[in-house]
């Protein structure tokens, strides 16, 4: 499983890929001030990290991946990196094959070594009485976006950071994400805000394409897509 180091939304802060194992033994804990003023015994257990990343980083990234098929590939691994065949070398890797008869090939995913690549994070289990009390130190279900956004610091190789592209001026890169259209419009990009929102999003402007000049401000629908994609964008740190 590959998991996030998540200590706190600060530019600061590093994030990388870790496999946990959790440590059998777990650590009781006595935490006060419940509302009937008593103490209530919870558990905390104590989760081993060790540390991975894709070998020859420097020639490859996620925010590099050139179409939804490759983007699919990359988050069905990160969903399960042991599910994919080893190669001769024992080294995990993985080919999405695209309908024109491309492929796209991920670099192989190494422990890394050193006494900075393993390290302790404690897990937090209480009742939902008490479920405010524990703060996660891990995330799991990392997908694309998580890894763009966290991992490499928001590098997109698609849209330049900007989280948005021109639909029609992109060409072959839009059409690879389904969603090439007019130009003169900002279109969220595929690649670091998703995909689904994307399609969503060029959906919504192909329907006001022609009277785009003559748009209603207060559109209930314009006022709700754009709520939808500043939440996106806020829940991956983005400025928008």
């Amino acid at each position: 499983m590959v998991l996030k180091h998540l200590q706190a939304h600060r530019p600061n802060d590093k994030y990388c890929y870790v496999r946990a194992t959790p440590v059998p033994l777990p650590l009781p804990l006595l935490i006060p001030n419940q509302p009937d003023g008593s103490k209530q015994e919870h558990t905390r257990r104590l989760v081993r990290c060790v540390r991975y990343d894709f070998a020859k980083k420097r020639y490859w990234a996620p925010g590099d991946i050139r179409s939804d098929i490759e983007a699919d590939a990359f988050g069905s691994f990160l969903a399960n990196p042991d599910s994919f065949p080893l190669n001769k070398k024992g080294k995990a890797s993985i080919r999405a094959h695209s309908e024109d008869g491309g492929s796209f090939d991920l670099p192989r995913f190494e422990k890394l070594s050193g006494p900075e690549s393993v390290f302790y994070i404690s897990l937090g289990c209480t009742p939902l009485a008490a479920s405010n009390l524990v703060i996660p130190s891990l995330m799991v279900d990392v997908d694309l976006l998580d890894v763009i956004s966290y991992i490499e610091r928001g590098r997109c190789g698609m849209c330049g950071g900007t989280r948005t592209i021109c639909p029609g001026c992109t060409g072959g890169p839009a059409s690879k994400f389904r969603v090439f259209m007019g130009c003169g419009v900002d279109l969220v990009c595929p690649l670091c805000m998703g995909q689904e929102l994307a399609e969503d999003h060029k959906d919504f402007l192909q329907v006001r394409y022609d009277d785009m000049d003559d748009a209603d401000e207060s559109d209930p629908e314009a006022e709700a897509m754009e709520e939808r994609i500043r939440e996106r964008a806020n829940q991956l740190d983005y400025d928008w």
